[in-house]
């Protein structure tokens, strides 16, 4: 800490209001510093069933100079809403992350699923379901004889060794995005669908980032027939995606400067 201390005294850094994400060093140097302070922690973890112990002890010194906790997780900031006596709770805030927009979408029945295995749940019933959908199925190596065999269906287009920029281009291509494979998610794909506005639909022991998922669009595997009828029966793309972003972590850069203000 004493290292640390002096060089921002070296550098002439203004610590009247550091930020920090961590709970260990940064906090500690927030403490060490010591005086008169603006300090903010961006929790960026989830919540057990009890406070971690140096956040708790921001509460049991009113002096500290940690004034606001931003929590960014919504099941995070609800449990220690729950754990904390009503008088800190003005000391929380909820804020999410912000993403940029890539695209709009415009109802296109292209639907893109990326993934590196040939564990991809109930893709038959899907592929069959949805017949009328394009499917684009993308991996950045060689494709198992399981999943070429896919090709025998019109509306399965398949990707084998897929380059960055085609990648690029099924994102921008797609209005949807199916979270569906096993094993571990392709290029951030849910976050890279995110931000290109796909509407994102998963099952349960498939989706990689169910805080950009809307709930009701993860499925329990026997549910597939749901999901179809779902797809289906979407209506304004636009609107869903608005809706998407409004009930997961998003925020708008409006809710940032408010907040931080």
């Amino acid at each position: 800490m004493e290292l640390l201390d002096f060089y921002f005294d070296l550098l002439a850094f203004d610590t009247s209001a550091i930020w920090f994400n961590s709970l260990s060093t940064p906090f500690f140097l927030s403490r060490y510093i010591g005086g008169a302070g603006d300090d903010l922690l961006f929790w960026q973890e989830g919540i057990g069933d009890a406070i971690p112990g140096n956040m708790q002890s921001i509460f049991n010194h009113p002096e500290d100079r940690v004034q606001r906790i931003i929590v960014q997780r919504k099941e995070a900031y609800d449990q220690l809403l729950s754990l904390l006596p009503s008088e800190h709770h003005e000391r929380f805030h909820y804020l999410g992350y912000t993403y940029p927009v890539k695209k709009q979408p415009t109802g296109k029945k292209d639907i893109l699923l990326l993934t590196n295995s040939d564990q991809i749940e109930h893709l038959e019933d899907l592929v069959v379901g949805l017949s009328d959908f394009a499917f684009h199925i993308g991996a950045l190596t060689e494709m198992s004889q399981r999943l070429t065999s896919f090709s025998r269906y019109d509306n399965v287009v398949l990707y084998p060794n897929l380059p960055a920029q085609k990648a690029h281009e099924l994102f921008e291509k797609c209005d949807l995005y199916f979270d569906i494979n096993h094993c571990n998610s392709v290029l951030d794909s849910v976050r890279q669908s995110f931000e290109y506005n796909q509407i994102i639909f998963a099952y349960t022991n498939t989706s990689h980032d169910h805080d950009l998922t809307l709930p009701t669009h993860i499925f329990v595997p026997e549910e597939t027939q749901r999901l179809i009828e779902t797809v289906r029966g979407l209506g304004d793309y636009g609107q869903v995606a608005r809706h998407q972003r409004e009930e997961t972590i998003f925020e708008s850069s409006d809710t940032y400067r408010k907040v931080l203000s």
